[in-house]
């Protein structure tokens, strides 16, 4: 992890909780969160502001247990390749 910085997971988690306080807060109260989040997690100002307005992330567990993996669609394969090209 770089210094000064958190992973993503805990700037997602940082976010989601002050989200609905920074959408009810008056603008100088929102500067305020806003400086807050960018303290904490290192991220840019606009970045911030961002994912605070933006809708709410999944967290990184959930995002991750709910994928589902899928196959290559083509992979081109040195003997497909050469077939393909009629040698």
């Amino acid at each position: 992890m770089v210094e000064g910085k958190i992973d993503m997971a805990a700037r997602r988690q940082v976010t989601n909780k002050l989200r609905g306080q920074y959408r009810k807060a008056s603008k100088a109260d929102r500067s305020k969160i806003l400086d807050r989040v960018v303290s904490t997690t290192g991220m840019g100002r606009s970045t911030a502001r961002r994912m605070l307005t933006g809708p709410k992330l999944a967290d990184p567990a959930e995002q991750v247990d709910g994928r589902a993996l899928r196959a290559r669609a083509s992979a081109m394969t040195p003997g497909r390749c050469w077939s393909t090209c009629g040698h």
